[in-house]
């Protein structure tokens, strides 16, 4: 299974975020469009505004609403951002992001849940890549049965970079439902890496400034990094 391309659309209001979808020439090479929520304007948490991007944006959608210690750019009150939860899935979002731990009944909703809607578990780690907790992690996520587990850390130098390689290789190989990278400078490899080992999903932004995560790729920058990566092995292997 090849890893899906998501095309990560942040903006403070929403004629900002929707400003970030590319030409038509360059929007064949995305096959899912997250819309983060979280970087929104209070104003425009609503069920309304979901609807519009659920309308007007041809791709699959993702949903995603971090709290603030997740990476959200403000404050959300958690009762209003599991509105905005049920509300994905009453529209029939392609994929809804939600955080481990984020329901207290977190197994009930995998279970009950009755739409179309897939649910991506996730976890971050936004200071360190430990593997001993990452593989922990993950077991605890697998048991839950979401639809896509996806492991995300702060890689701080070139030794967490190796052991993410290592342990990226290692669940990959067990479980094609995981996407698994690193952020920062030294996660960049484990982006492109994750795309040629069949990650899931691979996430880009849609410009310089336009990240939604540190050591983000954009859609223009991966597809020369994937080619070389893919170039690279030719030359080793071919």
């Amino acid at each position: 299974m090849l890893s899906k391309t998501v095309l990560c659309l942040r903006g403070s209001n929403p004629q900002e975020l929707l400003a970030g979808i590319p030409p038509k020439e360059e929007i064949a090479a995305v096959d899912v469009i997250e819309i983060r929520m979280d970087y929104l304007d209070s104003e425009y948490l609503t069920k309304d505004v979901l609807t519009s991007f659920r309308v007007n944006i041809e791709k699959p959608l993702i949903f995603t609403c971090r709290s603030q210690s997740q990476g959200a750019s403000t404050h959300i009150p958690d009762d209003l951002r599991f509105q905005l939860y049920q509300s994905a899935f009453e529209l029939n979002y392609a994929y809804v992001d939600i955080e481990m731990g984020d329901y207290p009944n977190l197994d009930v909703i995998l279970r009950e849940k009755t739409s179309n809607t897939k649910i991506i578990l996730s976890y971050h780690d936004f200071h360190h890549t430990i593997p001993k907790k990452i593989r922990t992690m993950y077991e605890k996520m697998a048991l839950l049965h979401p639809d896509i587990i996806k492991i995300v850390t702060f890689v701080d130098n070139e030794e967490e970079s190796f052991q993410l390689d290592l342990l990226q290789n290692e669940i990959l190989s067990e479980n094609s439902a995981v996407t698994i990278f690193g952020m920062g400078e030294h996660g960049v490899s484990s982006r492109i890496k994750g795309y040629t080992r069949c990650n899931s999903l691979t996430y880009v932004s849609s410009g310089l400034g336009k990240e939604t995560a540190v050591g983000q790729i954009s859609l223009t920058e991966i597809s020369h990094l994937i080619s070389d990566e893919l170039d690279y092995g030719r030359k080793i292997y071919g």
